[in-house]
């Protein structure tokens, strides 16, 4: 999934204006249309695949399950006792440290933590102050902040040190913008996985007729969260890629077209929103049909049951 420069955005509302001779309110105009135009494509369609996240594991406490999670998911390690669902666990080095649980939800079997001294990250089997072997390594320089709680898990480079190929993958925990679907187990593997109907209140997912009180854990596939554009990079100086390319021409033409309509300008804006229009429709209807070729958003139901396949 590519992304476009910021300033890309900026230049092309300009072209289209004929203009680069923006007042320092109409940029700031622009910057707020921008973002408006953004949330307005994020919310048309669940299908985007940018923001979909299939199978995360959350935990589940009185049936409910929470928009955000301080965790980690990390997963495809060639150690069984390294893939899963990390949670926080206190701190190590003065940085949060996490910890993968055994099924009794008590029993540590690996810790993720940053060595403060080395400033590098570790997955190490145990607790993180246990001084357990040291499995994998990633000293993603992005990540090296020697002694500070700034210090971010490095989701990149990691390698193998004592530990079993394959390097893991390592994946923050995303907020939830939209649930889409809860599994009971993993699914979307060899076999079908049961689902929970659920609905969605202030504080999460309320999952129903879970299959035991004492079930902490669930499968979760949603949509995560709009990350909004800041600023509008009129002179090249942020370098930044932040706006997705699916929505790149429908942002600059519906800014326009807003802008138009601010300028009082109100036939010329029509035309152009509904080109702004059809470019999003064009991409919305490719969106599907990667959609229609996958199970991830796709489920049956029976009298007994509601399953993936």
């Amino acid at each position: 999934m590519q992304s476009r420069a910021n300033k890309d955005l900026y230049d092309m509302i300009s072209a289209l204006a004929g203009t680069a001779d923006f007042t320092t309110s109409e940029k700031a105009w622009l910057l707020s249309l921008s973002n408006r135009r953004l949330h307005e494509a994020h919310r048309k369609t669940d299908l985007w695949q940018r923001y979909i996240v299939s199978a995360e594991p959350r935990t589940m406490t009185n049936q409910i399950i929470p928009f955000t999670q301080d965790g980690y998911y990390i997963f495809g390690a060639g150690s069984d006792d390294v893939s899963g669902l990390y949670l926080i666990n206190g701190t190590q080095n003065s940085v949060a440290a996490y910890t993968f649980y055994d099924t009794d939800g008590t029993t540590a079997l690996t810790s993720l933590i940053y060595t403060g001294t080395a400033t590098t990250w570790h997955l190490i089997s145990g607790t993180p102050s246990g001084g357990g072997a040291i499995l994998y390594i990633s000293t993603d320089a992005s990540n090296s902040i020697t002694g500070t709680t700034s210090a971010t898990v490095a989701e990149t480079g990691w390698t193998v040190s004592t530990g079993t190929a394959n390097a893991p993958v390592v994946r923050d925990l995303q907020e939830i913008d939209e649930f889409i679907r809860i599994h009971r187990s993993q699914p979307f593997l060899n076999m079908s996985a049961a689902e929970y109907d659920y609905s969605v209140q202030s504080d999460g997912a309320h999952a129903y007729n879970i299959n035991d009180t004492t079930d902490k854990l669930v499968w979760v596939t949603y949509k995560k969260t709009l990350t909004r554009l800041t600023t509008l990079d009129t002179d090249g100086a942020l370098a930044s890629t932040e706006v997705p390319s699916e929505f790149f021409q429908y942002l600059a033409h519906a800014v326009y077209a807003d802008f138009l309509r601010l300028d009082g300008q109100t036939s010329k804006a029509v035309i152009e929103e509904n080109f702004a229009k059809e470019l999003l429709d064009d991409e919305m209807d490719a969106a599907s049909r990667v959609s229609n070729n996958n199970t991830v958003l796709q489920k049956f139901s029976t009298h007994v049951s509601r399953q993936s396949r």
